[in-house]
């Protein structure tokens, strides 16, 4: 019997009191947002993310930070953010290490020698191009990964929690380009976007 009704249902006729699914359709605003093309620099945000997460995996960094990429239209950079909340640390001068230790795994994974005071290309510009580029195809745009490397920050936080000692409660953050050895340290909130 049950072959049956799977056969009856598979050719649609349905059964008396059997139940028919219809498909659902999105809302329209949905819809709207299914027809909107990726772009390959929207692409290359999401894979570049992607793999620096993966890379953090790997290392002995704890807290090991969250990882954020995104542009900033209104200063045209691309924000690297790492960001961590403890209450493990000693003091400002350990904070200050982690800070620095963990732009310096950013810049490596990308290709950057953070000791080098040279000229340096990443390899940011192959996250932004098709495969056949990374794989050594010509692409249509060869000189990105400059273009891209010069708008592009690193922007390292680290926070307390709120149980932690009231003189500990401070805000931490680095900034600094990727491709280069600089960057500077704040005590307190600070916006890379306009450096």
């Amino acid at each position: 019997m049950r072959v049956v009704v799977c056969t009856l249902m598979i050719l649609g006729i349905a059964l008396p009191g059997a139940v028919v699914a219809t498909p659902a359709a999105p809302c329209a605003d949905v819809e709207e947002l299914m027809s909107e093309p990726l772009s390959m620099f929207d692409w290359g945000l999401f894979r570049l993310r992607d793999f620096l997460e993966a890379e953090l995996d790997g290392v002995p960094l704890s807290p090991r930070p969250d990882v954020t990429v995104r542009y900033t239209r209104y200063s045209n950079r691309i924000v690297i953010r790492l960001f961590s909340i403890t209450s493990c640390f000693g003091g400002q001068d350990e904070a200050r290490e982690w800070c620095t230790a963990a732009a310096s795994l950013v810049r490596v994974a990308l290709g950057v020698d953070p000791e080098f005071e040279g000229r340096q290309v990443s390899r940011l510009g192959s996250f932004f191009q098709h495969v056949e580029v990374e794989q050594g195809v010509a692409g249509r745009h060869p000189g990105i990964g400059e273009e891209l490397d010069s708008m592009t920050v690193i922007e390292v936080r680290l926070g307390y929690r709120i149980d932690a000692p009231a003189e500990e409660r401070y805000e931490m953050t680095c900034c600094g380009p990727l491709v280069g050895r600089d960057l500077s340290l704040t005590i307190g909130a600070v916006d890379c976007r306009q450096d």
